[in-house]
């Protein structure tokens, strides 16, 4: 079973997409420049049950500010539910 099949089937794939978040933006200056210099945007994928969740977006903004990365270097894209794939059908006998 992969990581995101587990996160959803447990319901954590918001603690997943967080962390994720949190990790582009802790690295975003010493990977793309001390301004984001050197990239126009960088894609997260966000799964679709994280991105509807109450205060999620609230999570990201506090992420982003508090490493200082620029919101319009940041592009969230919402990827197909993770949890309507077979294989996590197949924990849920």
């Amino acid at each position: 079973m992969d990581i995101l099949t587990f996160a959803a089937f447990n319901d954590v794939m918001q603690d997943v997409d967080l962390h994720v978040v949190e990790l582009v933006c802790r690295n975003f200056s010493r990977v793309f420049g001390p301004m984001g210099e050197d990239v126009d945007t960088v894609t997260i994928n966000i799964s679709r049950p994280s991105f509807v969740r109450p205060k999620f977006a609230e999570a990201v903004i506090a992420i982003v500010n508090r490493h200082d990365v620029s919101l319009d270097k940041l592009v969230l894209e919402v990827i197909e539910d993770v949890a309507n794939t077979k294989k996590s059908r197949q924990w849920q006998r």
